[in-house]
């Protein structure tokens, strides 16, 4: 009798090579998970050093093209993301398992202000909310209470206050918010201002007023600084101290108020009393002109920036009404504006910007500004 060898001892069968090469798989998967989770904790122990949130620029933008540069690019923001907080190892863990959160993004930002040099505050009417970026905690809050049981609706401009609140307008809801730095409603304007719509705010350094533009009231109105009504200043209007939609407001350090007149294209610069003092810029398409002129500020040196969203750009003039430079102009890149609305100017002579229809807020730096010979 012949002997048989089998043919399964000879030759592995199908499914045993299957198996094999599974196991070898499976062996592989959790070998590249062993490494993805070392990675993890090996970046999430690096994580408590926060990275800048404005790279440097190389090579800078500034302006003008030629001569000495005056005023010089440094970053923008566009989203939560941008803080670039730092995460720590059980956010980074969870975020591997579950990945990570969506960024809370920009999608109209106005007006802003910024408080001790590192808490913004931007309106976003497109969002119906107040955002906070908070620069130095790396924290991103979204504000939405405006008081009586009523959210944002149209939130336009923020200021802030002599006590550090954050003073919000809301031109569909007719009323301006005073809120802490929670976001938490501590009193709204008097029922008395019979506010129709509310856009820019100022406040006064040395009465502690807040200035209200009321655009269809052609009107400046006023909140004393103990809540109680004031005098309405203005009215519609060409001749000085008149207004034609005014928009934003200004106010510097002697309280003189800076009010962006819009169709009537001007820049007027009042008392505190409303009493008119100098105008600036005309309708037109030159340096010094303004198509659609929006926010102004006053910087340190009691110099006026005032927006421009046709033109897109921001021009700067002397207190004699001389226009000393203009930078900016249409675009998506660094240091170009699309329909841009709302401006401020910190103490250390940042110039932050609302470019509303890029959907960021870009920050400049003012070098030098020359008087025009």
């Amino acid at each position: 009798m012949h002997s048989q060898t089998s043919t399964r001892a000879r030759f592995p069968s199908n499914v045993d090579t299957v198996a094999r090469t599974g196991t070898n798989s499976r062996r592989r998967a959790r070998f590249a998970r062993a490494w993805s989770l070392l990675a993890l904790l090996l970046s999430a122990g690096c994580a408590g050093t926060p990275s800048p949130i404005f790279d440097p620029v190389d090579p800078p933008i500034v302006w003008p093209d030629a001569g000495p540069p005056r005023v010089r690019y440094v970053g923008s923001l566009a989203s939560s993301d941008d803080l670039r907080a730092p995460v720590g190892f059980w956010t980074h863990l969870w975020r591997w398992f579950a990945g990570a959160p969506e960024p809370a993004r920009l999608e109209g930002p106005y007006g802003l202000a910024v408080a001790d040099g590192d808490q913004l505050f931007i309106a976003d009417p497109e969002q119906h909310c107040v955002h906070h970026f908070d620069l130095d905690g790396r924290a991103h809050a979204r504000w939405t209470d405006a008081g009586d049981g009523m959210s944002f609706r149209n939130p336009v401009d923020v200021a802030i206050s002599p006590s550090g609140e954050v003073v919000v307008s809301d031109a569909e809801l007719g009323r301006v918010v005073w809120l802490d730095r929670n976001g938490s409603v501590r009193r709204v304007s008097p029922a008395e201002l019979e506010l129709q719509r509310p856009v820019g705010l100022a406040i006064g350094p040395r009465t502690g007023r807040t200035y209200i533009v009321d655009v269809l009231a052609h009107a400046v109105r006023v909140v004393e600084g103990d809540g109680s009504p004031g005098p309405s200043l203005g009215g519609r209007g060409g001749a000085p101290g008149q207004f034609n939609f005014p928009l934003h407001i200004a106010c510097d350090e002697n309280e003189h108020l800076f009010v962006t007149d819009s169709l009537n294209f001007r820049v007027q610069e009042l008392d505190r009393n409303g009493a008119p003092l100098r105008s600036y810029g005309r309708n037109g398409d030159g340096p010094g002109d303004f198509a659609q002129p929006r926010d102004v500020a006053i910087d340190s040196a009691g110099r006026l920036f005032v927006v421009d969203a046709r033109f897109e750009n921001v021009q700067i003039f002397d207190r004699d009404g001389r226009i000393l430079l203009g930078f900016g102009h249409e675009g998506h890149d660094a240091g170009e504006f699309w329909l841009p609305k709302g401006i401020w100017i910190t103490p250390d002579g940042r110039i932050w910007v609302g470019d509303t229809y890029n959907r960021r807020v870009q920050v400049f730096e003012l070098l030098e500004v020359a008087d025009a010979s």
